[in-house]
């Protein structure tokens, strides 16, 4: 088990869907915000992520780490850009 610390949230990378559900291609762009998967979310974050939800956020200053064969970046809780809904 991997857990963040401090203001800290672990994300696994999420490839975004390459077509919609009628079967329209998408196309990513350099301005492609990328998604994660929230895995663990430190003690002292004030926003109400939690684990297992999708979020936009910005890579830069994130650190990535392998654990158990599976790469994760940790992110500070600022630079959750949204938490994505249905």
């Amino acid at each position: 088990m991997i857990r963040a610390t401090g203001t800290r949230v672990i994300v696994a990378r999420v490839e975004r869907e390459s077509a919609t559900n009628s079967g329209i291609i998408l196309q990513g762009g350099p301005t492609e915000i990328p998604q994660g998967r929230v895995v663990s979310v430190g003690p002292r974050i004030t926003c109400e992520v939690k684990a297992d939800d999708l979020v936009e956020l910005d890579w830069r200053g994130s650190a990535e780490i392998t654990w158990s064969e599976q790469k994760y970046y940790v992110v500070d809780e600022s630079n959750l850009l949204a938490i994505v809904t249905d």
